[in-house]
């Protein structure tokens, strides 16, 4: 069955909250954003069950960032630190992304 959202890796539910959250931890630590909530699931054999439902989500990819070349990393193109000093390339931020 396919995850709804296209930022989604997996949904697992779990019926040990001591479990759920332990894999949560885990999940988290190995760079996972993830989100664990209480969750009713119907059954055609057993009824309604409550759940722990954890949604996991794909890791972010870092991007690999350079120092900016016209402000050379300060964030400001010219003296001053008000806006009308801040670098038009990269915004205050000192880097922007490699492409």
């Amino acid at each position: 069955m396919p995850v709804p959202f296209s930022n989604m890796k997996d949904i697992v539910y779990f019926h040990d909250d001591e479990l759920a959250e332990e894999i949560f931890d885990y999940l988290l630590k190995k760079g996972y954003r993830v989100c664990l909530s209480d969750s009713l699931i119907k059954t055609g054999t057993h009824g309604d069950q409550e759940v722990k439902r954890l949604d996991v989500f794909k890791k972010k990819e870092k991007l690999e960032v350079i120092e900016c070349e016209e402000c050379e990393g300060s964030g400001f193109s010219k003296a001053g630190t008000g806006y009308d000093s801040v670098c038009d390339k990269c915004g205050c931020q000192g880097e922007h992304p490699k492409h």
